[in-house]
C-alpha cells in the first residue's frame, strides 16, 4: 500500500514543533568552544554542492543545519540530512562525505542529530556518538558503518526518544550482531531498523518491556519465525507497528493480546498462509475496534470479506491486494470510516450494485482490479471517490453511465469488456481525470476530440478502436 503513515509524521512533527521553541538565534552569536569543534568537523567533510558555504563568521548559530538555545547560546541542533533523492536513491553529489570528526562530542548539549543520507566514509565506524549523551534524536538512516554493524555504543544515549537506523538506501548492509545495547535505551519510544539484519533474531527475546515505545518499524528484516516476536506483546503503549516482509508464516502467536492502542498496523509481504477470519480473531477485541489502518497485501489470505468488515469498525485504510480471497463483497460494511480500501488482485466475484459502499462517505481511494466482479450499470460510486481502479472487471459492454456523475480525477477501466462508442459527455467530463487508462477494450472515438478536452498527466488509450489524426500541438498525449 502507498498510503502515507499519517501517525509517524505525527510523531515526529510533534518531536520538532517541541524543539522549535526553544530554538532561535542567540542574541551574542555561538559559544567560541562550540564554533570551532564545527569546524573541526567541517575539516574532515567533502562537500562537492557546497551545502555548508554559510559555515563561516563568528555567529555559528546562523549556519545552515545548526540551531541554538535561545536561552543558553549552547548548539542543540545539527541537521546535515541528505534532502536531494532521486528516484528513491539519494544524490551523492549533493550528499556529504569523508570523515565523521569527533569533534562533535564538544557539543554536549546537542539533542538533535541528524547525518541521514550522506556517504561518508564506509571504513570508519562512528563509536564517538555514543558519547554525546545529551541526544533525544538521532537519524542515522542510510549511513554505512564499518563492517556493517552497528555501533553498541549508541546503548549509552539514555535520553534517546527517537532512533533512525534505517538502512534501506545504506551503500552496504548493516547488521547487528549483538543488541543487547537497545534495552538501555529506557526512553525510547520510536525505532526505525528497516532491512537490518539481525544475525541472531533471538535476541530480541531478551527484550525487556518498554512500555514507552509507541512506534516500531523493523520491515525487512526476513527474520522466518514468529516466536522472537513474544516480547512485541509486552509493548503496550505501542501506537504503530510496521512487520512487513519478515518472511513470518503460520498462524501469529498472541502478540496481540495486549495490545490496544495501536493504530497502524503493517503485516504486508509475510506468507501467513491463513484464513482472514482467523486473523481477525487473533488480533484483540480491544485492537479490532481501536485499529485505524491495516496492511495485509501479499500475506497469502484465503476466506471471504465478511467477517475484517464486520469487526474492524475503526480502519481508515485497508489493503488486502494480492490475496487469495474468494466471495462477494459484503453490503454492510461496517468500518464506515474507510477512506481506502484496496481489494485488487483476489478472486472476489458476484456483482458490484447500486447498494454497494452507500455508507462509505469517506471514501477516495477504491481499488477493485484484477476480480472476477460484475460492475452493474446503474452502481453509484460513493461522491466522495476520487480514485478508483476496476481493471479486468466487467464492466461492458456498454460504456458505465456512473463516470458522468463522479468527481474522479484517477479512472482505471482498462480490460474491462467495454464495446461501444464513447458518449458526447465524457469529453467534458474527462477534463478533471488526471489519469485515465481505457485500453483494452473495443471503445469508438476520435482520437482529436479525446484530446482536445483533456489536461491528463497520465493517458492510456491503446488496443481500442480510436481513429483519427494526432496533432503536435498536444504535449501531454
Amino acid at each position: 500500500m502507498s498510503k502515507p503513515k499519517s501517525l509517524v509524521r505525527v510523531l515526529i512533527l510533534w518531536f520538532l514543533l517541541s524543539q522549535t521553541l526553544f530554538l532561535s538565534k542567540p542574541l551574542e552569536g555561538c559559544i567560541a568552544k562550540e564554533r570551532a569543534a564545527l569546524l573541526s568537523f567541517k575539516e574532515g567533510l567533502e562537500d562537492p554542492s557546497n551545502r555548508l558555504f554559510t559555515w563561516r563568521g563568528e555567529d555559528c548559530c546562523a549556519w545552515r543545519g545548526v540551531a541554538c538555545s535561545n536561552k543558553t547560546g549552547h548548539v542543540v541542533r545539527l541537521d546535515l540530512r541528505n534532502t536531494k533523492v532521486y528516484y528513491g536513491e539519494p544524490d551523492m553529489d549533493h550528499g556529504l562525505s569523508g570523515t565523521l570528526c569527533s569533534s562533535l562530542v564538544v557539543l554536549r548539549h546537542l539533542n538533535y542529530l541528524d547525518l541521514s543520507m550522506n556517504f561518508f566514509n564506509v571504513s570508519q565506524k562512528p563509536e564517538f556518538i555514543g558519547s554525546m549523551s545529551s541526544l533525544r534524536y538521532l537519524n542515522l538512516s542510510g549511513v554505512s558503518f564499518s563492517g556493517g554493524n552497528i555501533p553498541p555504543q549508541l546503548g549509552n544515549l539514555s535520553n534517546l526518544i527517537y532512533l533512525d537506523l534505517n538502512s534501506e538506501l545504506s551503500l552496504f548492509d548493516i547488521y547487528s550482531n549483538d543488541l543487547s545495547w537497545l534495552p538501555r535505551l529506557s526512553l525510547l519510544e520510536y525505532l526505525d531498523m528497516i532491512t537490518v539484519c539481525f544475525k541472531n533474531p533471538l535476541l530480541l527475546l531478551r527484550f525487556p518491556t518498554c512500555q514507552t515505545f509507541v512506534a516500531l518499524d523493523i520491515n525487512r528484516n526476513y527474520f522466518g519465525n514468529t516466536t522472537f516476536l513474544d516480547w512485541v506483546g509486552n509493548l503496550t503503549s505501542l501506537k504503530y507497528l510496521d512487520m512487513s516482509s519478515n518472511d513470518l508464516n503460520g498462524i501469529l502467536p498472541g502478540m496481540f493480546n495486549n495490545l490496544c492502542n495501536i493504530k497502524e498496523l503493517d503485516l504486508s509481504y509475510n506468507p501467513l498462509n491463513i484464513d482472514i477470519t482467523e486473523l481477525v480473531h487473533v488480533l484483540s477485541r480491544c485492537l479490532r475496534s481501536k485499529l485505524q489502518s491495516l496492511n495485509l497485501e501479499s500475506n497469502n489470505l484465503v476466506g471471504n470479506l465478511s467477517s475484517l468488515l464486520e469487526y474492524m469498525t475503526s480502519l481508515r485504510t485497508l489493503n488486502l491486494n494480492n490475496n487469495n480471497l474468494t466471495g462477494p463483497i459484503p453490503y454492510n460494511i461496517r468500518a464506515t470510516k474507510l477512506s481506502y480500501l484496496d481489494l485488487g488482485l483476489n478472486f472476489l466475484d458476484g456483482a458490484v450494485s447500486k447498494d454497494h459502499f452507500v455508507n462509505l462517505l469517506n471514501l477516495q481511494w477504491l481499488y477493485l482490479h484484477e476480480n472476477p466482479l460484475i460492475v452493474d450499470q446503474n452502481w453509484v460510486p460513493p461522491v466522495s471517490l476520487r480514485w478508483i481502479s476496476l481493471r479486468s472487471c466487467k464492466l461492458g459492454p456498454k460504456f458505465p453511465p456512473w463516470i458522468r456523475i463522479t468527481n474522479i480525477i484517477g479512472l482505471d477501466i482498462s480490460n474491462t469488456n467495454i464495446v461501444d462508442k464513447v458518449p458526447e459527455w465524457f469529453w467534458n467530463t474527462s477534463s478533471q481525470f488526471l489519469y485515465l487508462d481505457l485500453s483494452n477494450n473495443q471503445i469508438s472515438a476520435n482520437i482529436h476530440k479525446a484530446l482536445q478536452f483533456t489536461s491528463f498527466k497520465q493517458l492510456y488509450l491503446h488496443n481500442n478502436l480510436f481513429e483519427g489524426p494526432i496533432y503536435h500541438h498536444y504535449p501531454k498525449a
